[in-house]
């Protein structure tokens, strides 16, 4: 199989997965959401949570969806499901999603990282922005 359609069906899938959760909606055009899975007991949600919610709130539409697996099991069980789709990645918090990228555990690096991703979504309307997809509830 080329890689060329290995993507594309992995993308399919990833698509097909995330209409599946609510995750992809029309209802909401050119508001990107990003998906934050955190836990109550996880410290390094505590360090960058204020971190990536001042970011959300600083980004014309950006939308954070923020989702506690500790305290909330289908959240926990929605995570694993956006994972798998992603291969084989490990469980665990902080994780993010921003369209068919994924962000597991965070550091300075990776927050710039999403942050720049999130700056070239709001650049281009989000519709057209590679690794994101306009979203709704």
């Amino acid at each position: 199989m080329s890689t060329r359609r290995s993507l594309v069906i992995t993308f399919c899938i990833t698509l097909l997965c995330a209409v599946s959760f609510g995750i992809v909606s029309t209802a909401s055009a050119g508001v990107t959401k990003l998906y934050y899975y955190s836990a109550k007991n996880c410290p390094h949600c505590q360090e960058y949570g204020p971190l990536i919610h001042k970011l959300t709130d600083q980004l014309p539409g950006i939308e954070l969806v923020e989702k506690d697996i500790w305290m909330d099991r289908s959240a926990f069980e929605e995570m694993i499901d956006l994972l798998a789709t992603h291969g084989d990645l490990p469980v665990s918090t902080p994780t993010l999603f921003l369209g068919n990228q994924v962000w597991i555990g965070l550091d300075h690096e990776k927050l710039r990282d999403i942050e720049a991703q999130l700056k070239e979504c709001t650049a281009i309307s989000c519709l057209g922005c590679p690794g994101a997809i306009a979203t709704g509830s």
